[in-house]
This record gives C-alpha cells, sequence and structure tokens, in this order.
C-alpha cells in the first residue's frame, strides 16, 4: 500500500516535470520563434534581442503570459533538467525492483533533502 503511494506520486511528480520542460523551460531557453499545438494546449513563443515571451492557450484562452530574460530563466529554472533526468531514474528503479524500494529512497536520501 505505502509503495502504491510512493510510485503514484513519483510517477505524478516525473509527469509534472516533464510538462514544466515541455511547456516553460526549453522554450524559454530555445532560440526560435515557434508554436506548439497538443491536445487543447497552445503555445506560442516569441524571441526579442533580449527576452522570450511566452503565451500559453487553453481551450483558445490566453491562460499565461510569461516574459524573461536569460538571467531570469537561469534563476527560476536552473535545476529542473537535472532535477527531471534524477526522479526519472528514481521512477525507472521503483518500477523494476518494487521489493528493493526503501533501500533505493535510503540510497538517495541525501538528493531527495535537497531537492524536496
Amino acid at each position: 500500500m505505502v509503495y502504491g503511494e510512493i510510485l503514484s506520486t513519483e510517477r505524478t511528480y516525473v509527469e509534472n516535470l516533464n510538462k514544466l520542460l515541455q511547456y516553460f523551460v526549453h522554450p524559454l531557453k530555445s532560440t526560435k520563434t515557434f508554436g506548439i499545438t497538443q491536445d487543447k494546449v497552445r503555445l506560442a513563443v516569441y524571441r526579442s534581442s533580449q527576452y522570450t515571451t511566452i503565451l500559453f492557450f487553453v481551450k483558445n484562452f490566453c491562460f499565461l503570459t510569461l516574459s524573461c530574460g536569460a538571467a531570469q530563466v537561469n534563476t527560476m529554472f536552473g535545476n529542473v533538467e537535472i532535477l527531471a533526468n534524477f526522479h526519472r531514474v528514481l521512477l525507472g528503479e521503483l518500477e523494476q525492483r518494487p521489493a528493493r524500494a526503501a533501500e533505493l529512497l535510503l540510497r538517495y536520501a541525501d538528493f531527495l533533502k535537497v531537492s524536496g
């Protein structure tokens, strides 16, 4: 029961980190102007010489507008890719070795404390 809750939480966390990377971090770091459409979500990314602006639409409603310079992007999202990679590895190990979940969590405890 506890293992199932840990696994479910980790899956959700990895899924949300992946969305954060796909819809915000990678577009903000991009050097191009482009658009993404997936399901009912549309993303428009515009670049100027100093800023990247993201327009985030849900069902044709502009839900969020975000403009950032490179320094702001690094301040806000500097470690997100490292965090996402770590949690993908942890999730994979938890899925492959359910009987050793406690051992895995203890092995990664220091990183989990820092990333939490």
